[in-house]
């Protein structure tokens, strides 16, 4: 029986169980420190992060948290995002000290729902406010990713809410996957064709988020709540493109022996057209997926939008 909206904050403790596999014989050491996760969401109806999230998903994922099953190698990546505030709190006590607000939750109402969010650091000297993460250089080459500007400005707001003062909103963002090999090697490319690169100089980007106005926040935090409570209660909320990751079917004018496309269309006749003013190259057809229902959905077995098209 799906719970009510009214359960949402009663059925917390479901939520954070989790079914942990081990189907490739990780050390279990590894597998115990995923599994005692000390994650707290707190008592709110939502966290900032589980606004981000479709409601579609929302919903499924308190229907089904006790046949949620993940595998404890799908989970490394959380592991390590987790360690950032083991790194913290080890600078914790000075920082404090000091004045900055250290791994502390803020919750506040909006309308009929209670959201909260971690902050993870927050200077109230100069009224900023920073998000920790451990992600990839390709999360940061193009800027801040807009869940990651949404998560931290929902952070803020609920900051104000306390009259803290914000002036800066900044992601902090340590790269597991940087290399000062593949910098050197793009930073060099990049200046024989005359621009900046876009590799990060170092294996901690700073990245500046742009402040949206208090009533714009309010407003997304109260009609992403209204949406979950109602997907919650039972409606149909379909997952947008967007949310799905979609990325759409293409053709791709390919080099004979080559794997990487010379060039994608969205027609076979356009590359068709391509291909035959081209010496031996050839058309292939590249299917389109929704990548996150693929392969990061936990509960995409239930999904009823995802299920009507991989029948």
């Amino acid at each position: 029986m799906l719970l009510g909206a009214k359960d949402v904050t009663a059925n917390k403790s479901m939520l954070m169980k989790k079914k942990l596999t081990n189907r490739l014989g990780l050390p279990e050491p590894l597998v115990r420190a995923i599994a005692n996760d000390s994650y707290n969401p707190g008592t709110a109806d939502f966290t900032a992060t589980g606004l981000i999230k479709p409601s579609q998903m929302v919903a499924l994922e308190q229907k089904h948290a006790l046949q949620i099953e993940e595998d404890a190698s799908d989970l490394i990546y959380s592991l390590q995002g987790q360690s950032i505030h083991t790194i913290l709190e080890r600078a914790g006590a000075e920082l404090r000290a000091e004045g900055f607000i250290v791994e502390e939750r803020f919750e506040s109402t909006f309308g009929e729902s209670s959201v909260s969010a971690q902050i993870d650091l927050y200077c109230s000297r100069t009224g900023t406010l920073s998000d920790y993460k451990v992600t990839s250089v390709y999360a940061v080459k193009d800027g801040v990713k807009e869940e990651y500007a949404i998560q931290l400005n929902i952070g803020a707001e609920l900051l104000r809410r306390k009259s803290m003062l914000i002036n800066k909103l900044q992601i902090v963002a340590i790269l597991r996957d940087w290399s000062k090999g593949e910098y050197e090697r793009e930073k060099a490319d990049s200046e024989a064709k005359g621009f900046k690169t876009k590799y990060p100089a170092t294996q901690v980007a700073v990245l500046e988020v742009p402040i949206i106005p208090s009533d714009e926040v309010v407003k997304y935090i109260t009609e992403r709540a209204a949406s979950h409570r109602s997907a919650i209660d039972g409606k149909s909320m379909l997952c947008s493109p967007e949310e799905r990751w979609e990325r759409p079917s293409k053709y791709a004018v390919v080099k004979a022996g080559a794997k990487k496309a010379y060039r994608l269309h969205d027609t076979e006749e356009a590359a068709k057209l391509q291909a035959s003013e081209l010496k031996d190259y050839r058309v292939e057809f590249r299917q389109g997926e929704s990548t996150r229902c693929q392969r990061y959905c936990r509960v995409s077995a239930w999904c009823p939008q995802f299920n009507k098209e991989n029948k």
